[in-house]
């Protein structure tokens, strides 16, 4: 099993160096950092931030990924199976609601206690997945009468 693990353009040291210090070392698993990270990784394969990473996300079979809306998603959409883990550090709120929106529509597990990620990858094959279905975003027209109502009223 090929495992990605991702963190975006924001550094999430804490879970590469978990990761890397107690996650299997016979697993094949690549972490992409940020360009800020402080941890660098020793027991595994590492890349930078990169803006084409969807050749990464495709050669995985498992994507272990911070709760960005923009990875979360794509990673939806391309039907992967994820483990999603809150950077629960964050001043905002929005990993953390994104990764319950995850759980309770059983798109992926999430880790919301980074000692229990061995345990959820060990398990994540097992795991079954509602599929997500993309809805097309249909509020185009009505933001576009607003704005023109609003400048030509």
């Amino acid at each position: 099993m090929k495992i990605l693990i991702t963190v975006g353009t924001t550094p999430f040291d804490k879970l590469i160096r978990f990761c890397d210090e107690n996650l299997d070392a016979s697993l094949a698993i690549t972490l992409q950092i940020s360009n800020a990270a402080s941890y660098i990784p020793r027991r595994f394969d590492y890349f930078n931030y990169v803006n084409d990473i969807i050749s990464s996300y495709r050669n995985s079979d498992l994507v272990i990924t911070h709760a960005g809306a923009g990875t979360i998603f794509t990673l939806l959409e391309m039907q992967k199976r994820i483990i999603v883990v809150p950077n629960l550090d964050r001043d905002d709120s929005h990993q953390k609601d994104l990764s319950d929106v995850v759980a309770r529509k059983k798109w992926g597990l999430v880790c919301w206690h980074i000692e229990a990620l061995p345990d959820l990858v060990a398990h994540s094959t097992h795991f079954k997945i509602s599929p997500y279905e993309h809805q097309r975003f249909f509020g185009g027209r009505y933001i576009e009468s607003m704005v023109r109502d609003l400048y030509h009223g």
